[in-house]
């Protein structure tokens, strides 16, 4: 059953580089996933964090990092605050994640 009780989750928000999925701050297991939708253009968004093991989530209003972009099959219609639609896909999400760091790591490559 999905919970968004520990705040330690948010954690996963922190800093996001490397791959996903990630070790979940709340159960350890590596099932730690992020994802994030600008609104508009904007610089804020929403954000998700949560664990497909031990379903804890955290949603909020969040600045978007800049190299983010939205994927384009999922549709803010799609979203709300429980990320288990999310989770179905995560292996998607995972990866477009994964894609758009390596990009956003070969650009800083590039400007050194």
């Amino acid at each position: 059953m999905w919970t968004d009780e520990r705040d330690e989750i948010m954690k996963l928000l922190e800093n996001v580089q490397g791959e996903f999925p990630r070790k979940c701050p709340c159960c350890g297991k590596n099932s730690g996933h992020v994802f994030f939708y600008r609104h508009r253009d904007e610089k804020y968004g929403s954000a998700w964090a949560w664990c497909s093991e031990c379903q804890e989530f955290s949603h909020s209003r969040f600045e978007i990092p800049a190299w983010w972009k939205n994927m384009e099959s999922i549709k803010l219609a799609e979203l709300h605050g429980c990320p288990d639609n999310l989770d179905t896909i995560h292996d998607s999400i995972d990866a477009w994640i994964n894609t758009l760091l390596d990009e956003k790591a070969e650009q800083s490559k590039k400007t050194l």
